[in-house]
């Protein structure tokens, strides 16, 4: 079902988005803390966007995964490494396939567009789909600290 902004239930997506935009996104009233009434031909245009399979992403998308803390650093942790440190890391761990500088035998890592999520999945083996049927070999905590992993991220993502 849908709910409004403080988690009133609502009947309709229209009367959710029509709640949403008028706390957020119309002018506002003088008296109290919410907008203008939402344009009816505004919420009708995002809620046949927001039902269309054909232009919204929103649909087609997959939901995020969630991040398990037994096993890979918070989202906030994985944007504090050092790319410094982790191009240490990175010569010592991952050159012998990635080359020095990333670019491989195995899978190019310049400009490969991964999140640093995917990055550390990769790293600590929860995404072992590889190219060409090649698998990447996996270095849980006892063989990457934690820290290492930071910085090993920090490394990859800027190259």
């Amino acid at each position: 079902g849908w709910s409004r902004w403080d988690q009133t239930p609502l009947p309709t997506l229209e009367d959710a988005i029509s709640s949403c935009m008028t706390r957020w996104m119309t002018e506002r009233r003088q008296e109290g803390y919410v907008g203008e009434d939402a344009p009816a031909h505004r919420v009708r245009q995002l809620a046949a966007y927001l039902r269309s399979e054909e232009i919204s992403p929103e649909q087609k998308s997959k939901p995020l995964e969630p991040i398990l803390d037994d096993k890979l650093p918070s989202d906030r942790m994985l944007g504090l490494g050092d790319p410094a440190f982790g191009g240490v890391v990175f010569r010592q761990s991952c050159g012998i396939c990635h080359k020095l500088d990333g670019t491989g035998p195995a899978p190019s890592l310049v400009r490969n567009g991964y999140s640093r999520y995917q990055i550390a999945k990769k790293v600590r083996g929860l995404d072992k789909m590889g190219l060409n049927g090649l698998i990447m070999p996996s270095f849980s905590k006892d063989r990457l600290s934690d820290r290492q992993l930071l910085n090993i991220v920090a490394y990859i993502y800027q190259l």
